[in-house]
């Protein structure tokens, strides 16, 4: 029994599964960048009829959020830290457009952001972060003092932030 114990090298296993956990990564990645292409090339194909849908949503909203899923059930991590961040700056309102419902609607917001990865955050119009630049604004105060609401509630629940409000 010690003899086997001690020819099955524990390092090894653990090697074997960090290094399939590094393909499974490397093959997401890939199945995302593959996407993203046909999401540009499905925006091009069809982007008069996209652009005259989106830009209206875009230009006439404050705060317009794309991202994977919706606010209320994100699909992807990036998304949920968006929503959450933007909650905790009492960003309100804001819409929310899910760029998983058709490809289209994420070339678009990659064309117009010049960035891959959702979620897109668009101010007035502008593109104002993606999930890297939401976090690094979230994290130096800067994203609650450019489009946050910094009032709090009043009456019972004096001074403390409403849940969510959007």
């Amino acid at each position: 029994m010690l003899a086997l114990a001690q020819r099955v090298a524990p390092r090894r296993v653990g090697l074997r599964y960090a290094s399939n956990a590094a393909a499974l990564l490397n093959q997401t990645a890939d199945v995302y960048n593959s996407f993203a292409t046909k999401a540009a090339k499905s925006y091009e194909e069809s982007k008069a009829v996209v652009d005259a849908s989106l830009n209206g949503d875009l230009n006439n909203s404050k705060v317009v959020v794309f991202l994977e899923g919706t606010a209320d059930a994100p699909k992807s991590e990036a998304s949920l830290n968006a929503v959450k961040v933007l909650t905790e700056a009492q960003v309100a309102p804001f819409l929310c457009v899910d760029v998983l419902q058709h490809p289209a609607i994420l070339g678009y917001a990659m064309s117009k952001s010049n960035a891959k990865r959702a979620p897109f955050v668009f101010v007035n119009g502008s593109f104002y972060g993606d999930h890297e630049g939401l976090m690094t604004k979230h994290q130096s105060g800067e994203l609650q003092k450019s489009i946050g609401n910094s009032s709090r509630s009043t009456g019972v629940f004096a001074g403390e932030l409403p849940v969510a409000s959007y």
